[in-house]
């Protein structure tokens, strides 16, 4: 470990303790840790999911087992108008608009954003349900609200766990299922450039996948990422290897009809781990731990030296050892088509 990382994960420690510090504080002040909910009468809930693609399409089997519970509820989800493709077999109202929800039995807020709490004041409500501990307690709502107990270093969806235990509510683990399988998708890109597959393991898997007859696709989303990947396939001599831009397919469709998906620790992964796909990730600084994407026949490539330090900038100085010392052996090792 370089000195960079030594400074970084001292300053992420500091931070994490004054944090879990305080969401205890909120925790314990609410009393919601002894209270226990009864709900009946449940006609209407509001479900809130702010975030990227990863982190919203995780909730599925959460927003399922609500709607077995509440067969009869009005049940509202509002997230990126993008991402509800999604959830259209779940027979719930898909929102990108609050201001048309005036009044609910419940809310179930799985987002990390704090700026929610404006929505909890304009929206009448009965409960509020909190994934994130540090925003509220019943203190400060006057409202009859859930806040759970922080869970450190477990995976982000043993939030949602706790909401339905809480609600005995039984938890339904579901996998869609899909039978076509035509190509390999490869993406070595990312939102953050921290979060790219290094250029010489890129070029030895392309290879390598193209030495095997196996057609893939290279996939990328925008001109930054487009210019990158161009210049490092003319760095290989693939024939079998073709450029995807996400921009003019259908990302669901596209991984549905693979046989195996190769990715970085992004939005794609998780898709493919929504679809139960073959998912190989590459995990860099972010934690395997929390972000592990769901799905049986998902597989975690990572480091053994330096990883998990959950830094997202671009600008960080570091040797990227949790990257640089993955080996091409490592990948292809789990993959199975």
């Amino acid at each position: 470990m370089n000195i960079y990382n030594f400074i970084y994960r001292f300053k992420n420690y500091v931070s994490l303790s004054l944090a879990y510090t305080k969401s205890l504080f909120y925790y314990i002040g609410s009393f919601s840790w002894f209270k226990e909910i009864e709900l009946t009468n449940v006609t209407k809930i509001l479900i809130l999911k702010q975030g990227g693609l990863g982190d919203t399409i995780i909730c599925y089997d959460f927003l399922k087992s609500i709607k077995t519970k509440f067969k009869d509820a009005n049940i509202n989800l509002y997230c990126n108008p993008e991402f509800f493709k999604y959830f259209k077999d779940l027979d719930i109202n898909l929102v990108s608009d609050l201001n048309k929800i005036k009044e609910t039995d419940i809310i179930f807020d799985l987002s990390p954003k704090k700026e929610n709490k404006e929505i909890y004041s304009s929206i009448k409500h009965r409960c509020l349900f909190l994934r994130n501990p540090i925003i509220s307690s019943d203190y400060f709502t006057n409202k009859v609200s859930k806040v759970f107990l922080p869970l450190f270093n477990k995976h982000i969806t043993d939030y949602y766990s706790q909401i339905l235990k809480e609600l005995k509510i039984k938890e339904i683990k579901s996998y869609r299922k899909t039978n076509i399988e035509k190509y390999i998708i490869l993406n070595i890109v990312a939102a953050k450039k921290i979060r790219y597959v290094p250029e010489s393991l890129a070029i030895n898997l392309i290879n390598y996948l193209d030495n095997q007859h196996i057609d893939t696709y290279l996939i990328y989303y925008g001109p930054e990422e487009k210019q990158f990947v161009q210049n490092l396939l003319k760095k290989t001599n693939t024939k079998h290897t073709k450029l995807v831009d996400l921009k003019t397919k259908d990302v669901s469709e596209l991984i549905k009809n693979a046989k195996c998906i190769i990715t970085t620790d992004t939005g794609i992964a998780h898709v493919s781990g929504h679809y139960n796909k073959q998912n190989i990730v590459i995990f860099g600084p972010g934690s395997k731990t929390i972000w592990k994407p769901l799905g049986k026949e998902t597989y975690v490539v990572n480091s053994t030296g330096c990883q998990g330090c959950q830094r997202h900038s671009d600008t960080w100085k570091c040797n990227h050892e949790c990257l640089e010392n993955i080996k091409l052996k490592d990948i292809i090792s789990k993959i199975n088509v």
